[in-house]
């Protein structure tokens, strides 16, 4: 599995994960952390881990998990080394 962890011009992170491993990390965010929230809006997800909150989109063949804060950004670096 090869996850990106992008810097954005928001200061802020974005995990670029393969749809095709999405459960499995889905999966390893709930051994971690307990739960793995989800809330679909329009265009994009809402998703809450460890009550930080990430806009989630799908685009192409991969999912993105975009921080809006720093412990959001913490929460992506963890996964991304614990994945990768």
């Amino acid at each position: 599995m090869k996850t990106q962890l992008i810097p954005l011009q928001t200061g802020h992170l974005s995990l670029e994960i393969p749809l095709k491993d999405m459960e499995y990390v889905r999966n390893a965010i709930i051994a971690r952390w307990g739960k793995f929230e989800s809330e679909q809006r329009v265009n994009y997800e809402v998703v809450i881990i460890s009550g930080s909150e990430f806009v989630s989109e799908a685009e192409y063949d991969e999912v993105c998990l975009i921080s809006g804060d720093d412990d959001g950004d913490s929460i992506l670096s963890e996964i991304n080394r614990f994945l990768g």
